[in-house]
């Protein structure tokens, strides 16, 4: 019983730890996706064009690059 017991945690807890993962990852891109997109959308209220100068703008777009949303297929 032992055995299967250790077999069983052996093979389950890579896949568990890769969803967790994962899933961590997903919710940091959709977090910089809605935090870009209220920044966007404030600007184009105030009829802004400089929030791509910004400092919070750029401080999203390294988060972006450091993701790797910048190479995300549309």
């Amino acid at each position: 019983m032992r055995f299967w017991a250790f077999h069983m945690m052996f093979v389950t807890l890579p896949s568990i730890v890769f969803m967790t993962y994962a899933q961590f990852q997903v919710d940091k891109i959709k977090t910089v996706e809605k935090n870009v997109d209220k920044l966007l959308e404030e600007a184009q209220k105030n009829q802004d064009e400089s929030v791509y100068s910004s400092a919070d703008y750029v401080r999203l777009a390294k988060k972006q690059r450091r993701l790797g949303m910048d190479k995300k297929k549309v």
